[in-house]
């Protein structure tokens, strides 16, 4: 697998950050532009009418771009430095644990670091985005998250054969591969790759306390990979559970 990290221009920075900022984003995927940036005026980030919104965001964070860029650049060059140095082990692990030689696929992925703090990822382009203020090693724990999706969906899709437009949100699908990263580095020796902090918040914070039927969700998962270790059968029996259990996993995201 081999990965290429690189600084995002400053107009596709803005847009991507502007993504979430919309008025029908809620504030989970709002506010943590302004925790990092703490001289961004929330009253009139958050709460102004959405032209405001976008010019004030627009302004303040073009200005920044601007003070940061050789930055960006230095960042670029040490994480393409710590990919280098991992990326073997990486192969080697993801091979061992999806029973697949990733050697022969994910060879043109590419990381572009991003001013924002939510790092959305593009299947189709083997691409996704990395915050700037990120160490090599949270650089790299990013970056694997990610990569466990590339890897489940390439292998999902030979299995199934169905809707890519449903590996992307809303979808329950792509709401399965989002618990999934957590099985992977829970039980698998992908784990050994992240500090031991981080494998305790790969995932989106409300996984966490989900219940299905008065269980864990993210317990469940985990029995379910320990119980069966063949991928494509995990893959059809968390599905089920998944479809089985839909209106409650629903409720409990919104």
């Amino acid at each position: 697998m081999k990965l290429f990290v690189q600084k995002m221009g400053a107009e596709e920075t803005i847009e991507s950050i502007l993504w979430f900022q919309t008025d029908d984003t809620t504030a989970y995927w709002r506010e943590p532009l302004f925790r990092k940036y703490s001289f961004l005026d929330k009253e009139k980030g958050l709460n102004a009418n959405w032209d405001d919104r976008k010019a004030y965001i627009e302004k303040e964070l073009t200005g920044f771009y601007s003070s940061v860029q050789s930055e960006l650049e230095l960042k670029a060059e040490g994480f393409n430095k710590y990919w280098m140095e991992k990326s073997e082990a990486i192969t080697e692990i993801f091979s061992e644990t999806f029973g697949i030689d990733c050697r022969k696929i994910l060879n043109d992925m590419t990381a572009e670091i991003s001013l924002n703090p939510i790092c959305p990822r593009f299947l189709e382009q083997n691409s996704f985005t990395v915050f700037y203020g990120d160490t090599p090693q949270e650089f790299l724990e990013t970056a694997l998250h990610e990569i466990i999706h590339f890897v489940w969906f390439h292998i999902w899709q030979k299995h199934f054969a169905d809707d890519t437009d449903e590996y992307n949100a809303p979808h329950l699908k792509w709401l399965l591969s989002e618990m999934v990263v957590d099985t992977f580095v829970n039980n698998s020796k992908i784990g050994q790759l992240f500090s031991e902090q981080a494998r305790t918040k790969t995932v989106y914070n409300y996984f966490y306390t989900m219940t299905v039927g008065g269980q864990p969700i993210l317990k469940a998962l985990s029995d379910m990979y320990d119980d069966t270790k063949k991928i494509e059968r995990f893959m059809e029996l968390a599905y089920e559970y998944c479809q089985s259990n839909e209106n409650e996993i629903l409720e409990q995201v919104r």
